[in-house]
């Protein structure tokens, strides 16, 4: 009897009831929320709260290197959600809010398929986000990129320009919307038969009415200024690592599950196999980890679709093939282990979501305020300007990629850690007189020191240095 068999038991696993997948998913993102924090959630709810109290700056408000930058935010009003969100209930409210725009994006995706998406697939695809998620604005992508494949699916194009009014709002990902649009609109030209130029006009006018719905915002086209200085950015990839090169453990077992059903789904390898949608986000991500989640979103339909029609025949044949059986064990026992490791890993370490940051430095800043300005992390801008708002940063999280005239503040901010000129004439123009920074970098530190720079405290892996 093979009924103990690990292959035999996936029938009945794939038959969850609904509510309990999601009421799963839910409070696994909620964990997920309530325990991380995102570096650049406090830039985002310090500028929200910016924006409700006086209005869109000209320039940006939070550094003290760039006051003159004519910052354009690309997510206003997700940074007013996050602000009010946190004004009524504070980061346990955003929690539930981002818990559910996560779990209502998987809802929306379990909605593209004749049948329903199985429980562990969900599960496994949420797993798979897991690294990416949070209270951060990476969701209004996830859940903006859901809900157009979702009106494409239902032929709903009117909505289309409707969801990009919004999206423009919350996160600079809309291009990825319109380049998801543009694509598949020369795709079905290309290999849909019979060619219909009819179709494609009318996919073009979406396109054009999506874009011109991009422009209602409060910086108009100026919009696209801030999102093309990243897209075309590729120092991002070296210099920031969640841009980087990296496949992380997590997606591992969500990819075995998609090449297994790509391996059992495809007869020939056809120019119109290779070049579908998601094969295009899997190149995506394989370039910049950024994109996994976007990967795993646009490929789980068709994964689900792919893995059901052919498991029922896998299944029959299984039970009289002994050697199938043994090597289709294979990945289940790999993906099963993966999947208690990834659980594990994504929910150890502490539970106090601030334990690593320079909270005691931030207290004695706060308490004895720097005679200067002070030089800080590119990591802890975001946490500086929401609990240190009396002070001005020397970087953050929105800046790797802004430049003006022949300033490149990422750049400078890299040099002062190379060149010992450069640092003293840095902190001599902006009067840098406290310095935060990671304790690791011992010899910057000592660096200081010969200047006059003062060792005040050293916790979660920083040091606060003063100069009298």
């Amino acid at each position: 009897m093979h009924l103990a068999h690990p292959l035999m038991k996936f029938k009945k696993l794939l038959s969850w009831p609904a509510p309990l997948t999601f009421s799963l998913l839910f409070i696994f993102f909620f964990l997920i929320c309530f325990k991380s924090l995102d570096p650049d959630f406090g830039w985002h709810l310090t500028s929200g709260q910016f924006f409700v109290e006086q209005g869109i700056p000209a320039t940006d408000p939070f550094t003290y290197t760039a006051s003159d930058f004519p910052w354009v935010n690309h997510e206003p009003i997700s940074d007013i959600i996050v602000f009010l969100a946190h004004s009524l209930g504070g980061y346990t409210l955003l929690a539930i809010i981002f818990a559910g725009l996560w779990t209502l994006s998987f809802f929306i995706l379990s909605r593209l398929t004749k049948r329903p998406i199985p429980g562990p697939l969900l599960i496994l695809a949420a797993i798979a986000v897991a690294p990416y998620a949070g209270i951060r604005t990476l969701t209004w992508s996830f859940l903006g990129l859901s809900l157009l494949l979702y009106l494409v699916k239902s032929h709903r194009p009117l909505f289309i320009p409707l969801l990009f009014l919004f999206w423009t709002n919350l996160h600079g990902s809309f291009m990825i919307g319109i380049a998801y649009l543009l694509y598949i609109a020369f795709y079905e030209f290309i290999f849909k038969k019979p060619r219909s130029l009819s179709k494609l006009r009318s996919n073009l006018l979406i396109i054009s009415l999506s874009l011109v719905a991009t422009l209602v915002n409060p910086y108009g086209i100026r919009i696209y200024e801030e999102v093309f200085r990243t897209l075309l950015d590729g120092s991002l990839r070296f210099t920031i690592s969640e841009w980087g090169v990296h496949l992380p453990l997590a997606v591992v077992a969500y990819l075995l599950i998609y090449g297994l059903s790509l391996a059992l789904s495809t007869k020939t390898w056809r120019p119109k196999t290779l070049l579908r949608p998601e094969t295009i986000f899997l190149l995506a991500a394989f370039s910049s980890q950024r994109h996994w989640p976007l990967f795993v979103l646009a490929s789980l339909a068709p994964t689900s679709d792919r893995f059901l029609s052919h498991l029922a025949p896998l299944y029959q044949k299984s039970k009289h093939n002994r050697k199938l059986r043994g090597f289709l064990s294979i990945p289940v026992i790999l993906i099963s282990g993966l999947t208690i490791y990834n659980l594990y890993a994504t929910f150890s370490g502490s539970w106090n979501r601030e334990s690593s940051q320079p909270t005691a430095a931030i207290t004695h800043l706060s308490d004895h305020p720097c005679p200067g300005n002070l030089f800080n992390e590119y990591n802890d801008g975001g946490f500086l300007i929401w609990k240190l708002p009396s002070a001005k940063v020397y970087i953050d999280g929105r800046m790797p990629s802004w430049q003006l005239g022949d300033t490149n503040y990422m750049q400078d901010w890299n040099n002062i850690f190379k060149d010992p000129e450069f640092q003293q004439s840095q902190f001599t123009n902006y009067n840098i007189r406290c310095a935060l920074v990671y304790s690791s970098r011992t010899e910057f530190i000592d660096q200081l020191k010969s200047q006059g720079f003062i060792d005040k405290l050293q916790e979660n892996w920083h040091t606060l240095l003063i100069k009298p």
